[in-house]
């Protein structure tokens, strides 16, 4: 694990001035609530679907962290209401088995085909595909729409954001924004489901810009 109290330290004295580090997904989060997609909404929930799977949390507009530093660690929670065949899930990184992030990720989406395909494509491919009336890729479509709404409603059944935003290579796919939203209604406590999901308006620069906006007084 990175000792970012001891990076923070060394870059400060390095470059003689102040330092201020968060993840990629808190800057996302920042950046979307600031002047993207969840502008106008206080409580942005930013989640990245890319070669892992991340989260950040900006409450009025500001990357919030919490105590621990784990605010928007969603990615490493177990898949909630596995089946047989989702137990215990690949290992993780951190240690665990079975992380969110094993299953929602663009790699996962890529991973999930090429197990029951004679050969691996990218996740474009495999969209491609799907677009076509392919049946194996459409399943696997189907399958990580459903897992991810799961996962989903862990979130918005704890925090209830008032905006979803979502981020990284699998943001791109337009059907999942059409395809998500009735998979989550099945899995939240409420028997509505008002949230909007929403891509980031500012695509892989997102990150970025949410970098700038932590020196915002």
């Amino acid at each position: 694990m990175v000792d970012w109290p001891t990076v923070e330290r060394d870059l400060r004295a390095a470059l003689g001035r102040e330092v201020r580090v968060e993840n990629d997904a808190d800057c996302l989060a920042a950046s979307e609530a600031a002047d993207g997609a969840g502008a106008g909404f206080n409580v942005v929930f930013a989640v990245i679907l890319g070669s892992s799977a991340g989260a950040g949390i900006a409450l009025g507009g500001r990357a919030h962290h919490g105590p621990n530093n784990s605010a928007g660690e969603w990615g490493h929670n177990p898949l909630p209401i596995p089946d047989v065949t989702e137990i215990p899930g690949s290992p993780c990184f951190c240690g665990k088995h079975g992380c969110l992030a094993s299953w929602i990720s663009g790699r996962a989406f890529q991973a999930d085909y090429a197990r029951h395909a004679q050969n691996e494509l990218t996740a474009d491919g495999i969209i491609t595909r799907m677009r076509n009336g392919d049946r194996l890729a459409q399943l696997v479509w189907r399958r990580y729409i459903n897992r991810l709404a799961r996962v989903l409603s862990l979130v918005l059944n704890a925090l209830d954001p008032d905006i979803f935003v979502i981020g990284g290579g699998m943001s791109n796919v337009d059907e999942l924004y059409a395809d998500l939203a009735p998979e989550l209604a099945q899995y939240t406590f409420s028997t509505f489901l008002e949230t909007p999901i929403r891509k980031a308006m500012h695509g892989d620069s997102s990150g970025v810009r949410g970098a700038a906006w932590l020196w915002k007084e």
